[in-house]
């Protein structure tokens, strides 16, 4: 991977992992379901979410234009590591336990990423 594919990369899983934790909590504030033209409603005016939403798209648009001169085995993996921010935000910003287990699982993908973007 080059330097710029890197970079891109890395704004993808940022904005992802951003987009989830906003996503969490956007859902966390909304009110209790009633019904889905409600819920629908209440989905489309919350800013969090809204935000969420335009932040998930985000890493779609990067892998577009990376995938162009990348393969997918390689990139798609990279992007994996959009889990492992996830799973740190959910912990540090929602109080999300890490378990031993969680924590393995975790190291294996960061392992994962560095074998195959060094291959």
């Amino acid at each position: 991977m080059t330097e710029r594919q890197i970079i891109l990369a890395l704004l993808a899983v940022l904005t992802g992992s951003t987009g989830a934790m906003l996503l969490k909590a956007g859902a966390s504030s909304l009110p209790v379901f009633t019904n889905i033209l409600a819920f629908l409603y209440d989905v489309a005016t919350s800013p969090k979410v809204v935000l969420a939403i335009f932040l998930y798209s985000i890493p779609s648009f990067i892998s577009i234009y990376l995938l162009k001169e990348m393969e997918i085995s390689v990139l798609q993996p990279v992007l994996a590591l959009t889990y492992v921010i996830t799973a740190l935000g959910g912990w540090l910003l929602f109080g999300e336990n890490l378990s031993v287990l969680r924590l393995f699982g975790i190291a294996l993908v960061i392992i994962g990423v560095a074998c195959v973007a060094n291959s």
